[in-house]
C-alpha cells in the first residue's frame, strides 16, 4: 500500500534537474548517536520496517510496493536509463506481498524512482529496507542506492552509495564536503537503512536501528527537497550487474 501524509506540489522540470545533479559524487560521513532517538535494532520504533497501514506518523510519503500495478505508481518519476530496470518482486519481500527490484547491469545504468516533498526546516529521515542481492560487491560499479537533495544549486545533498567493489559510503555535498567510509550491508539479507539530517546537529547514518556514522560538517534548513532510491547513478570502474530489492520506503521531516 502507497500512502502520502503531506503533499508538495512541484513542476514537472524538477525531475529532469535531479537528473542531472544525480551525478555529483561528493561524500560524507559521521559519528554521533545524539541524532536519533533509539538505537533498538531492526524493530526501532522510530523507523520499523513495517507496511504503511503500520507506520507511526505523520510522514511525507511512504511506498511499500503492495498495491500498485507497476513499479513506480505514486511517485513523482521513474527513470531507467541505460539498461537499468525496475519492477516488482512478488517472489522476495521485507514485508508482503511485494518489494521492487533495481537492477543495474552496468555503469553507466540506473533506475530512479525519485519524489519531491517539499520545503522542509528542520530536517528529515529516509527509511528504506535493502536487500543486495548478489553473491558478493568485488566488481560492482559506483551506485547510488539513495540520494535526498534540494531542487536549486544551495542545501544539501545527502548519498548512500555502494562501491565500486566492496565498498560503502555516505555522501554529503553542500557548504562543506566530506567522505565518510561506511560498513557493508550484509548481503541476500534485508537491512534497514536510515538517511537522518537534523539542521542543528548534522547528519546521521543508521543501519538495523545502529547508528554507523555522523557528522556536523552541514548545518541549516534543507530547504526544497526531493529524494530518489533505487540506482540514482552508476559510475565506473567495475562491469558487475548490481540486484537491489527495496521495500517499505518512508520519508519524514518538516
Amino acid at each position: 500500500m502507497r500512502s502520502l501524509a503531506i503533499l508538495a506540489t512541484w513542476g514537472g522540470c524538477v525531475a529532469l534537474a535531479l537528473v542531472a545533479l544525480a551525478g555529483c559524487e561528493v561524500l560524507v560521513g559521521i559519528k554521533d548517536k545524539t541524532l536519533v532517538a533509539a538505537d533498538g535494532g531492526p524493530g526501532d520504533a522510530e523507523d520499523p520496517s513495517a507496511p504503511c497501514s503500520q507506520q507511526p506518523t505523520p510522514y511525507l510519503f511512504c511506498d511499500d510496493f503492495d498495491s500498485e500495478l507497476e513499479a513506480g505508481d505514486g511517485w513523482e518519476w521513474i527513470l531507467p536509463a541505460d539498461g537499468g530496470t525496475i519492477a516488482l518482486d512478488t517472489v522476495r519481500y521485507k514485508t508482503p506481498p511485494r518489494s521492487v527490484q533495481v537492477t543495474v547491469p552496468s555503469a553507466p545504468g540506473s533506475a530512479q524512482l525519485g519524489y519531491p516533498v517539499g520545503s522542509l526546516t528542520t530536517g528529515y529521515r529516509l527509511a528504506f529496507d535493502l536487500f543486495v542481492d548478489v553473491p558478493d560487491l568485488a566488481s560492482i560499479p559506483q551506485v547510488a542506492v539513495a540520494q535526498v537533495l534540494p531542487a536549486g544549486p544551495s542545501g544539501l545533498q545527502l548519498d548512500y552509495v555502494l562501491g565500486p567493489g566492496s565498498q560503502c559510503a555516505a555522501q554529503l555535498f553542500g557548504s562543506t564536503n566530506a567522505t565518510l567510509t561506511l560498513p557493508l550491508p550484509p548481503l541476500r539479507t534485508w537491512t534497514r537503512i536510515v538517511l537522518v539530517y537534523d539542521a542543528v546537529q548534522g547528519v546521521s547514518i543508521l543501519e538495523d536501528g545502529q547508528t554507523l556514522a555522523t557528522s556536523s560538517a552541514v548545518t541549516g534548513p534543507p530547504g526544497a527537497t526531493s529524494f530518489i532510491v533505487g540506482a540514482v547513478y552508476s559510475n565506473p570502474p567495475g562491469t558487475a550487474p548490481l540486484v537491489l530489492e527495496l521495500d517499505d520506503v518512508v520519508m519524514r521531516g518538516q
